[in-house]
């Protein structure tokens, strides 16, 4: 027997019920975020996001390590120590957290993680 095409609309409009909350099923998933937040310590935070990244790059120098992030309209500098670790982590899975860290609280000889203690954001010149 064939359905008539208005009985299974009228069907589907019936069981779609406008006043049910709309609930997120990937509400918290990480995959969603797609960018990198940076928080400094003194409370300000910005969002960078990757699909407008256009290079990293890591620059060894003696007492810091530095880490140019290229965006099409702004240019972050990361200088801190291990930063080598932390480039690794741009060609797999893209931090998705910064966290800027007063070097006073930093000593250089015990840390066994990648440390960022400046991050500096400059808007691009056309």
């Amino acid at each position: 027997m064939h359905q008539n095409p208005s009985n299974e609309l009228y069907r589907e409009l019936k069981e779609n019920d406008p006043t049910r909350p709309y609930v997120n099923t990937n509400a918290g998933s990480p995959d969603l975020f797609n960018g990198v937040l940076i928080c400094w310590e003194d409370g300000n935070k910005a969002v960078f996001y990757y699909p407008f990244l256009v290079s990293v790059k890591l620059h060894l120098q003696t007492e810091h390590n530095v880490i140019i992030m290229r965006f099409t309209s702004e240019i972050v500098t990361l200088k801190g120590y291990l930063l080598n670790t932390l480039l690794m982590k741009f060609t797999q899975r893209k931090p998705d957290l910064i966290d800027v860290i007063n070097p006073r609280y930093v000593l250089p000889e015990t840390i066994s993680q990648p440390v960022v203690i400046e991050a500096v954001v400059e808007e691009r010149k056309a």
